[in-house]
């Protein structure tokens, strides 16, 4: 994926906050079944915000590219689904964005370059 330099556009292009819903690992119950975590709020700030266009959404699965997605440029690692985690969601546009893919491009300044899809949950 073709990242440009935009450490210096994460402040000047900031949309944030936006809320960040993150997920803890399930816990057991009696029964041996998990239940999921309860989430925890924060603030994602500052944070740049970048729809998809044809050459991205190539890139993708094409069992994926029905959905509809965005990119997120932050400072701070977003959680993908992994080591029993949930995905981490965030709130944009009052929808609800599911992280599915997260990349470090450190080499362009600290920048966290996220994919995250509309979810079908409401926040």
């Amino acid at each position: 994926m073709f990242t440009p330099n935009v450490a210096g556009l994460i402040s000047s292009a900031n949309i944030g906050p936006l809320t960040l819903q993150r997920y803890g690992p399930p816990t057991i119950d009696e029964h041996g079944g998990a239940v999921p975590a309860t989430p925890t709020a924060s603030q994602l700030d500052p944070v740049a915000v970048h729809t998809f266009d044809g050459r991205l959404l190539e890139q993708l699965p094409e069992a994926d590219r029905h959905v509809e997605m965005i990119q997120l440029y932050t400072r701070e690692r977003l959680h993908v689904a992994d080591d029993g985690v949930a995905s981490d969601r965030i709130t944009y546009r009052d929808r609800s964005w599911r992280v599915v893919r997260s990349s470090d491009h450190s080499d362009n300044g600290d920048v966290w370059v996220s994919l995250a899809a509309l979810d079908e949950v409401t926040p």
